[in-house]
């Protein structure tokens, strides 16, 4: 018989999975698709990134836990616009055949100078998840910490992660990060299969050691953080609307309405405390955080013929200067 604690510790994990499948559930159905055409451009570059492993033999080997497989060392110079995004690992799949590698070949990158060497193997690990699972980041983040897990490290990675990169906690609610994968060779991929014993052996591993509390914690708190910035966006654009058309009654002065605005989104973004922001991630927040925008921006060419633009080119830089207290708008004449 389970004791009292231990049945109320399962029914608080299976919730917390629930919840989590239910984010990846929803975010999956609101992905973004990607062309062909683009994918075939990240595969240019993928080409010209495996001629460089290959001129310094950067290969290595993973065996553990019963998985085997070979993964590219690469470093963050190297491809700083892709693990910006992605963090410290990607995998590509081939579509063309190159070098000796077939189509639906994958080939998997771990960028090693952003890694401590004890935590290698499980961004490696989960690169690999994201190949048994055809690009399931749910899937492969339960894989690379049913690893951490059964190696006794969970407490030590998750720090690591939370001072390094926390919107992975966040991100764990996405299923598919990188690669986005066209919908007809995605379709062709799945028909092809995986190789079903690792894979069986994958999820088998999952469920002997299942994804932290810790977490899973983490990551919904992490997500609803990210939420509350699109709600406070949101809210933002009645009363930046009524400050645009209140300042064009005192003056006809553009920069007066800019300050107001600018007050506006500051002080309420940073009803979320400013260390908080750390864990935003562009891939929940950006496109209604740009639409939001895009409403007082549309209020701002009505009234004032002059175009209202955020001065840095992310949405994460302008968080920063939010937090820095630095002004973040612009204003530019449209003529």
């Amino acid at each position: 018989m389970l004791s009292l604690q231990l049945r109320q510790e399962l029914s608080q994990q299976q919730k917390l999975e629930q919840k989590i499948e239910q984010k990846v559930e929803l975010n999956q159905k609101l992905s973004q698709k990607v062309s062909l055409e683009l994918y075939l451009e990240v595969e240019d570059f993928m080409k010209g990134l495996i001629r460089k492993v290959n001129n310094r033999n950067s290969w290595k080997n993973f065996n553990k836990h019963d998985f085997k497989f070979t993964y590219a060392a690469v470093k963050y110079a190297e491809v700083k616009h892709i693990v910006d995004v992605t963090g410290p690992g990607f995998a590509h799949c081939q579509y063309n055949m190159f070098d000796g590698i077939q189509r639906g070949d994958w080939t998997l990158f771990v960028v090693t100078d952003m890694i401590p060497t004890e935590f290698e193997q499980y961004v490696a690990l989960h690169e690999r998840g994201e190949q048994l699972s055809l690009g399931n980041h749910y899937f492969a983040s339960k894989l690379e910490f049913a690893a951490v897990g059964k190696d006794w490290i969970t407490k030590k990675y998750a720090s690591w992660i939370d001072q390094k990169m926390p919107t992975k906690f966040t991100d764990l609610t996405i299923p598919v990060l990188f690669p986005l994968i066209p919908d007809d060779f995605l379709d062709e991929l799945r028909n092809m299969g995986n190789d079903v014993d690792e894979q069986r052996h994958a999820e088998d591993f999952i469920e002997e050691n299942p994804l932290p509390e810790l977490v899973m914690k983490k990551a919904l708190t992490y997500e609803q953080i990210n939420q509350d910035l699109i709600s406070t966006m949101i809210k933002s654009i009645g009363p930046a609307q009524q400050a645009i058309y209140n300042a064009s009654l005192k003056s006809g002065d553009p920069n007066v309405a800019l300050l107001e605005v600018q007050k506006i989104l500051k002080n309420n973004i940073l009803t979320i405390h400013p260390k908080l922001l750390s864990v935003y991630s562009d891939k929940i927040v950006a496109e209604k955080f740009i639409q939001a925008f895009e409403i007082i921006k549309d209020s701002y060419i009505k009234t004032y013929d002059c175009s209202l633009q955020m001065k840095a080119d992310t949405i994460k830089e302008t968080l920063h200067l939010i937090r820095e207290n630095k002004p973040f708008l612009i204003y530019k004449n449209i003529n």
